[in-house]
């Protein structure tokens, strides 16, 4: 979930300037994953929004090297409580009067952090010509980052160098690469006089991780109802059973931007297409030495075929896509302990 929807209940893309507002009805406060940054018409004499521009990326690399998080820059003004020991942001906002370009904001962060990030989203809204900016930045893979030759992190609310023992935990964590896998389905073919049903398929996986490479991919697929064309070919030690796909290793080595991509031939008895509701279930499951376990969950709609156009995709439910399957067991509620002491009695 973005950090937009989490505060917000909206995407980034669809945020208004209303909701920023509406947001700010309430008293709030800053924590390690939400930064408020006003822009006052009476900020200090040389103060000038490069300086203020600075310091929001400041807050970035900090987010990056921390959990994660979103800047709403335009905020109102903060009122310190003292019976708290705290700052609270309430009531109109501080926009700025000048338009920022989103590219140039982001050229501006990608040559002012080292390394350079991947993960900003920048989001302009206005009300007339007031501006705020919204700043989303998800947890990086490559921390720790950089900025003017320091390094920040997030800690009690606010921005902070980080100490020693920080950056050298952040340069020890474990990490690994990122990969991602789809499904298409390329071609539909209905065989009256065979009784058959075929369609289809080639499986895409893609390493999107720029600076770690994936060792002995391995890649699975399972189908219910139906079976692979080349499963019945003598000896193909591919298929462990007709309706399972197993490819171990799929490739030694998968390179940042690299494509691995097979195509398998799906076949079901042509009675199973005859209902409407008709459908089969086709199960991703992909990893490699250095990576989880990720799969994705697709329903065919077999009664669906597309009359028109060969846009055979639109058959394509997809239920659950890239997902660790540690996410999806616990989004079940499965509890791997339980499990765990059930099998032994205890």
């Amino acid at each position: 979930m973005g950090y937009s929807k989490l505060y917000f209940g909206k995407d980034l893309d669809d945020l208004l300037y209303e909701d920023i507002e509406n947001y700010f009805i309430e008293e709030k406060e800053e924590s390690d994953k939400i930064e408020f940054k006003s822009y006052p018409k009476d900020f200090g004499k040389g103060d000038t929004t490069t300086e203020r521009e600075n310091t929001i990326i400041k807050v970035v690399a900090s987010l990056l090297n921390s959990e994660g998080g979103i800047i709403i820059w335009g905020a109102p003004k903060g009122v310190k409580d003292e019976n708290k020991k705290t700052t609270l942001f309430l009531g109109p906002l501080c926009p700025l009067d000048i338009f920022i370009e989103k590219d140039r904001f982001i050229n501006r962060v990608a040559d002012a952090i080292s390394p350079s990030p991947s993960s900003i989203q920048f989001k302009a809204l206005n009300k007339e010509s007031n501006y705020v900016y919204i700043i989303e930045v998800e947890k990086s893979s490559y921390s720790p980052h950089q900025y003017k030759d320091r390094y920040f992190m997030r800690l009690d609310g606010q921005t902070k160098p980080a100490p020693h023992h920080y950056v050298e935990a952040l340069f020890k964590k474990i990490t690994f690469p990122k990969l991602e896998g789809y499904i298409r389905i390329d071609s539909v073919a209905v065989g009256v006089h065979e009784q058959q049903f075929r369609f289809t398929i080639t499986i895409y996986i893609m390493n999107t991780s720029k600076f770690q490479n994936e060792f002995d991919l391995v890649c699975r697929v399972i189908v219910a109802p139906g079976h692979f064309l080349h499963s019945q070919i003598p000896l193909n030690t591919n298929y462990s059973n007709a309706s399972e796909l197993s490819l171990t290793p799929a490739k030694q080595i998968l390179f940042f931007g690299e494509l691995f991509e097979r195509t398998e031939t799906i076949v079901l008895p042509y009675k199973n297409i005859e209902d409407q509701e008709a459908e089969c279930k086709v199960t991703l499951l992909f990893g490699g030495k250095n990576s989880p376990l990720i799969m994705s969950n697709y329903t065919v709609r077999l009664g669906s075929i597309p009359m028109q156009g060969r846009n055979y995709n639109s058959m394509l439910k997809i239920l659950d896509e890239n997902k660790y399957v540690h996410q999806i067991s616990e989004d079940l509620g499965v509890n791997h302990r339980d499990q765990l002491k059930r099998l032994l009695g205890r």
